[in-house]
């Protein structure tokens, strides 16, 4: 299946991260940063290899649940995208649920629902 055309804000950062708060899945809130091109995210996990780590006890939430990329413009800023994973239990964004084939670009304060567990995306000026 080829993947769909990259669809969501143009809006560029300097920075981007993760937030959770504390809930009844996770132990605390916390804030989980996106510096590598391409990182996997999902549920802490000492068999899988997961390169953004989010400590939960949520087993909704896949150990490989979905991936962000970091694009790099000619400014040296930066947009972020996020795919899921095939095969986990969905990832929902602003209430929609991404299609296993579906890459958006994502902007500050989206929201984003995998498994039980919420986070907000922060893009820093």
């Amino acid at each position: 299946m080829e993947k769909t055309k990259l669809s969501g804000d143009k809006s560029t950062y300097t920075k981007g991260s993760l937030y959770m708060e504390k809930d009844d899945y996770n132990y605390e809130s916390c804030e989980l940063a996106l510096n590598d091109k391409l990182m996997v995210v999902g549920r802490q996990s000492m068999k899988k290899n997961v390169d953004v780590s989010i400590p939960t006890e949520d087993n909704m939430l896949s150990r490989l649940h979905f991936v962000i990329r970091k694009y790099q413009d000619e400014d040296n800023r930066y947009r972020f995208s996020i795919a899921p994973r095939p095969n986990t239990n969905g990832t929902i964004v602003n209430g929609k649920k991404l299609q296993d084939d579906q890459e958006i670009f994502l902007s500050d304060g989206n929201i984003i629902q995998a498994g039980n567990t919420v986070l907000i995306f922060k893009g820093q000026e």
